[in-house]
């Protein structure tokens, strides 16, 4: 994993980075069973915020502005992790991204 994801424009024009660091692969399945992580509103970066703060924010960054192997992997390892409303979530936004 080299921790890229690219850079993408946001609707504002604006450049989001997005890297997916082997630190975020290993803390992202311990987050999405974390309490209140069923609420989470995946699409809004504020949900994401608020449950994890500034962690939140770059996970989020990574899944609508990474690649599809990002969005597989984080979507994967939720359900892994035994956060199938989780993951499902995410499956539904990730069609909607492709």
């Amino acid at each position: 994993m080299d921790g890229t994801g690219g850079v993408k424009h946001t609707e504002d024009g604006h450049d989001r980075p997005c890297h997916y660091l082997a630190f975020h692969w290993m803390i992202w399945p311990r987050l999405v069973v974390t309490p209140g992580a069923r609420d989470l509103d995946v699409e809004r970066e504020a949900s994401w915020e608020g449950l994890w703060g500034g962690i939140g924010v770059e996970l989020f960054a990574c899944f609508p502005f990474g690649d599809n192997n990002i969005r597989y992997d984080m979507i994967l390892r939720a359900k892994q992790a035994g956060a199938v409303e989780g993951a499902a979530k995410l499956s539904r936004w990730k069609l909607t991204l492709e």
